[in-house]
């Protein structure tokens, strides 16, 4: 028996393929091409001149509506704009309102600081412990170094030494109300101050009452004794009066001549 060569085996299976392909090319043109060909032929359409500007209208007005919806959008657009720059506008309105308002707190607050320093400037220093001044000396600025004494203790406490014709103790600063306790800490006395001394004999009615020591019916007391019985040499003649005590006469004595 004759055996098969591998080139005889591999020419066969070329021969097969072929055949193979030959019959799949034939039912493609068989079955395949005709499915997707058209069996009738195709007839031409005609259309008449009432449908043409039937057409034709259709379009137009597809044209218009397209163009009214790309206005609508438009004026849509438009607006949006508007109302963002509108807004926009109003911000920067309240911001510039707001910074305004802040620039003129910020200047309140400025003037007031600057007054207040220029207060603490202008107040003077306290007395620092141990330091004392003058009663009879001192003016206004210098009583409001005292601590606890302002301006209007500071001006009582002048007027008070105009009237009374000056100090002869410390302890007379509280004959003035609501003066600190410890005031005499921070003040101090020439060893023999002078005063203003006023003329018993001379002085009128009224400069007599105007002296923080005379009341009304004491200086009615004097002016009668001078009308009725003369001048006064000394307390000593007034002393069997009512009207005064032996204090009074204590704390007239320096500040009256006969």
């Amino acid at each position: 028996m004759k055996k098969n060569t591998p080139s005889s085996t591999r020419t066969q299976q070329g021969w097969l393929a072929l055949a193979m392909a030959l019959v799949l090319v034939a039912a493609v043109k068989i079955w395949i091409l005709p499915l997707f060909s058209s069996s009738a032929p195709t007839k031409a359409v005609s259309t008449s001149p009432a449908e043409q500007q039937e057409i034709v209208a259709f379009e137009q007005q597809r044209l218009r509506d397209s163009l009214a919806r790309v206005e609508k959008w438009a004026a849509e657009r438009k607006a949006r704009q508007w109302a963002r720059e509108e807004r926009e506008r109003a911000y920067q309105a309240q911001h510039a309102q707001w910074e305004a308002e802040k620039a003129a707190r910020a200047a309140q607050r400025a003037a007031q600081q600057a007054r207040y320093d220029s207060l603490v400037r202008s107040r003077p220093q306290k007395l620092a412990k141990g330091a004392q001044l003058d009663a009879n000396a001192a003016d206004t600025t210098q009583w409001q170094r005292v601590p606890g004494v302002g301006r209007a203790y500071a001006q009582a406490i002048v007027r008070y030494r105009q009237r009374l014709g000056g100090f002869v103790s410390t302890a007379q600063l509280h004959d003035i109300d609501r003066l600190p306790h410890d005031i005499d800490r921070y003040v101090t006395l020439a060893p023999h101050p002078t005063v203003h001394r006023i003329a018993v004999n001379r002085a009128t009615f009224k400069e007599l009452l105007q002296h923080p020591y005379l009341n009304y019916e004491q200086v009615k007391a004097i002016v009668h004794h001078r009308q009725r019985i003369g001048p006064l040499r000394d307390w000593d003649d007034l002393r069997g009066n009512a009207a005064f005590t032996d204090k009074d006469f204590e704390r007239l004595q320096p500040y009256f001549s006969f």
